[in-house]
Parts: structure tokens; C-alpha cells; sequence
């Protein structure tokens, strides 16, 4: 009748196997210790492989923890820019806006003065002048002096 055990690791254990129900086996036949040592080696190794495993996926996850925390970060910095970007561009519109109207504001009234200016000219040089016409239907004045 073939017993079965449960064997717990015991660490740098390589002539006694810690059984399940706590009772420690001396082994004496080279084939049971051969047997043990290589599942026991089996266990460890996969105890290994789990442990790692265990490593890898706790640094994946804070690795991918860390990348969103960083992208979303990075969001949200993109997303204040762009809004400082918005309000600057809309502040900047206004202003563009206010300094097109001033300078056309500027421009009209330039542009009136000049044509008053030349017109209040035009009416001194018509008022001082005697004309005739030539003809061409132009008006030549000659200046009087006087």
C-alpha cells in the first residue's frame, strides 16, 4: 500500500523532508533520497517560478501603474496647455481685435483729417485763384499774388 505525503520545503534540507502532519523522515535508502531530492528540487523550482512570476507581474504592474500615472499626468498637463493656449489665444484674439479697430479708428481718422486738410487747400488755392477753362473741361488756375 503506497502512502501518500505532502512535503513542505525546508530550506538546504537535502537528507530530511519536513511531511505534512509536522514529522520529520530521515531518509536512508539512496533511491528514496534521490526520489525526494529531485521533487523536491521540482517543488523548489517552481516554488521559484512562482515566486518570480509573482516578482515579474508585481514589477509589470507597477510598471504600467507608473505609465499611467505618467501619461495622465502628461494629460493633463496637455490639457492645461492647451486651455493657457485657448485663453491666451482668445486674450489674444481680443487684443488683435482692440489694436485692429484702434488702427482702423486711427487710419479713418487720418484719412479724414488729410481729406479735410486737402479739401480746406483746395478750397484757400479755388478761393485765391482765378480760373478759366481751356477748353478740356480743365480748370487751370493761376495763382494771384498778392
Amino acid at each position: 500500500m503506497s502512502r501518500r505525503y505532502r512535503i513542505l520545503l525546508l530550506p538546504d534540507s537535502a537528507d530530511s523532508v519536513l511531511l505534512y502532519g509536522a514529522e520529520t523522515w530521515t531518509l536512508t535508502n539512496p533511491m528514496e533520497k534521490q526520489l525526494i531530492g529531485c521533487y523536491t528540487r521540482m517543488l523548489r523550482m517552481a516554488f521559484n517560478v512562482i515566486v518570480c512570476s509573482s516578482v515579474v507581474v508585481v514589477a509589470v504592474v507597477v510598471v504600467v501603474v507608473v505609465v499611467v500615472i505618467v501619461l495622465v499626468v502628461l494629460v493633463v498637463l496637455v490639457v492645461v496647455i492647451v486651455v493657457i493656449v485657448v485663453v491666451v489665444a482668445v486674450v489674444e484674439v481680443v487684443v488683435v481685435i482692440v489694436v485692429v479697430v484702434v488702427v482702423e479708428v486711427v487710419v479713418i481718422v487720418v484719412v479724414v483729417v488729410v481729406v479735410v486738410v486737402v479739401a480746406a487747400a483746395a478750397a484757400v488755392v479755388v478761393l485765391s485763384c482765378s480760373g478759366s477753362c481751356n477748353g478740356n473741361n480743365f480748370i487751370i488756375y493761376s495763382m494771384s499774388a498778392s
